[in-house]
C-alpha cells in the first residue's frame, strides 16, 4: 500500500496518539512475550538484513521492533550506529498501523509532514522506505522488516513479496526462540528439581537403609532386606546423579581461540583480581609456581574457568582462611591445584560439585553467591581444552582441593 498519501504524521517528544493502534495495550503484551528487546545481535537476523539490502540493492535494511516509546533495531544493516530511536520518529512507527499490507514511501520529500522527521531531513536521510509488519501468530503487529534508500524509487509487486516473505521468516524465528526459551527454563526448572529435592531425599532414604542394615538386635531377614533395598538405592542414587551429569554435559559448548599462553599468567591474573574479594572475609590467597610452562589455551575462558575456581574457595571457605594454587608438572601432566583451607565436604557432595543447578551446602546461614553452575562452567571450559577437574577433601576438617590438569606430552 502506497503511504505518500500519508499528511498527519507529528514530531513531538511523546509519541502522537494517530501512530498508536487502538490494541496497543495487547500488542505491546504479544512483544514482550517473545523477551527480544535489547538482546544481543543474533546472526540468523543479521542474514536477513543483509539479504534484504543485497535483493533491494539498498544501502540500509532493519529488523525493528516498536516499543512503548521506542522502535528497537534486532539488527541493523546502516550506517546509523544507533541501537533504537525515538519512535514518533520512525517510519516503522506507520508500518505497524497496518494489516499485513508494506507500506512504502518511494520519496520522503513529497510527504510534507514527514520531512520534519530528523532521519528524513538529514544529509543522506531517507528518501525511501518500504516496511513490512512482523504480524505474531496471534495478529499482533510487532515491528517491521524494512529497507531504506537516501534516494527515491520504487517498488514492485514482486518486491513486496519478498519483503513479506522475509518478515515472516523473522516472525517464525521469533516464535521458535520464544518456545525454545519457555522449554529450556522448563529443563531448568526439571533439573533444579531433581538436584536439589529428589537427590537429598532419595539419598535420605539411603542412608536410612545403611543404618537398618548394621543396627543391632534386628532379625537377619529384616538386615537381609534392608540390605537388598540399599543396594537398589545406591543404583537409583547412582543412575540419578549420571542424569544430571549427561545433562550438564549436553549442554553449552565453548568456541576456543587459542593463543600460546602461559598458565601460571593466567592464574596469576586471576589472583590479582580475586584480592579484593578475598579480604573482605580476611581470607588470604596464595600463589605458587614450579613451573612456566605455556600452552596453546584460550586466555580468556581458562581466566573465567579459574575465576569461578578462587571465587567457590571465597565464598564457602570460613573467615580468616587461605585459598591456594599450586602449578606443578608431574606425570607428563601440568597441574592447578586450588586449596581451600577450612572447606570440608562429604564425598557425595565431592560428586556433586559440577552437577548442573545444585547448590552446594554451607554452614553460614546466610545466602551465598555461587549456584554450582559457576563450577560446571569452570568444567565445562577445562574439558574444551581436553584437561581434567576432579576433587577430594584431604584430613578431616582441613581442606578440600579441587586438581586441574593437562596433559604435555
Amino acid at each position: 500500500m502506497e503511504r505518500n498519501e500519508y499528511q498527519t504524521l507529528t514530531v513531538n517528544s511523546e509519541v502522537p496518539a494517530h501512530l498508536v493502534p487502538e490494541n496497543e495495550a495487547e500488542r505491546l503484551k504479544a512483544l514482550y512475550r517473545f523477551e527480544i528487546l535489547d538482546t544481543p545481535q543474533e546472526a540468523f537476523f543479521d542474514k536477513i538484513t543483509a539479504f534484504a539490502a543485497k535483493i533491494f540493492d539498498v544501502p540500509s535494511a532493519f529488523i525493528s521492533l516498536v516499543d512503548l516509546d521506542r522502535v528497537w533495531y534486532k539488527s541493523n544493516k546502516s550506517n546509523l550506529q544507533v541501537a533504537e530511536v525515538r519512535r514518533e520518529d520512525s517510519l516503522c512507527s506507520i508500518t505497524i498501523l497496518g494489516q499485513d499490507e508494506v507500506t512504502v514511501f518511494s520519496d520522503t520529500f513529497q510527504v510534507p509532514n514527514l520531512v520534519t522527521s530528523p532521519y528524513v531531513k538529514a544529509e543522506g536521510g531517507i528518501r525511501f522506505y518500504a516496511g513490512a509488519p512482523l504480524t505474531s501468530f496471534d495478529g499482533h503487529n510487532l515491528g517491521t522488516v524494512c529497507v531504506v534508500d537516501s534516494k527515491p524509487r520504487g517498488i514492485s509487486a514482486k518486491e513486496k513479496e519478498i519483503l513479506q516473505d522475509l518478515a515472516q521468516m523473522v516472525v517464525a524465528q521469533l516464535e521458535l526462540r520464544s518456545v525454545s526459551l519457555k522449554a529450556a527454563r522448563k529443563h531448568d526448572e526439571l533439573l533444579s528439581s531433581l538436584g536439589n529435592e529428589v537427590v537429598p531425599a532419595q539419598e535420605h532414604v539411603t542412608n536410612l537403609l545403611a543404618g537398618i542394615e548394621v543396627e543391632d538386635g534386628l532379625p537377619a531377614a529384616t538386615k537381609a532386606l534392608a540390605a537388598e533395598a540399599l543396594e537398589s538405592s545406591l543404583a537409583l542414587q547412582d543412575t540419578l546423579q549420571s542424569l544430571l551429569l549427561e545433562s550438564a554435559r549436553d549442554e553449552v559448548s565453548f568456541l576456543l581461540h587459542p593463543t600460546v599462553t602461559s598458565i601460571a599468567e593466567v592464574a596469576r591474573s586471576t589472583v590479582k583480581e580475586m584480592e579484593a574479594l578475598a579480604a573482605e572475609k580476611q581470607q588470604d590467597i596464595y600463589f605458587m609456581v614450579a613451573t612456566g610452562r605455556e600452552m596453546r589455551i584460550d586466555a580468556q575462558l581458562m581466566h573465567q574457568a579459574f575465576s569461578n575456581l578462587v571465587k567457590f574457595g571465597i565464598v564457602y571457605s570460613p573467615p580468616g582462611s587461605f585459598i591456594a594454587l599450586d602449578i606443578f608438572e608431574a606425570d607428563h601432566l601440568l597441574h592447578v591445584d586450588f586449596t581451600y583451607e577450612g572447606l570440608v565436604l562429604p564425598d557425595h557432595e565431592l560428586r556433586k560439585l559440577f552437577l548442573r543447578q545444585y547448590s552446594v551446602p554451607t554452614q553460614s546461614p546466610q545466602p551465598v553467591a555461587i549456584s554450582g553452575d559457576e563450577l560446571l562452567e569452570a568444567k565445562k571450559i577445562i574439558d574444551a581444552h581436553k584437561g581434567t577437574v576432579t576433587a577430594k577433601c584431604q584430613e578431616k576438617g582441613k581442606s578440600c582441593k579441587i586438581m586441574v590438569a593437562f596433559s604435555i606430552t
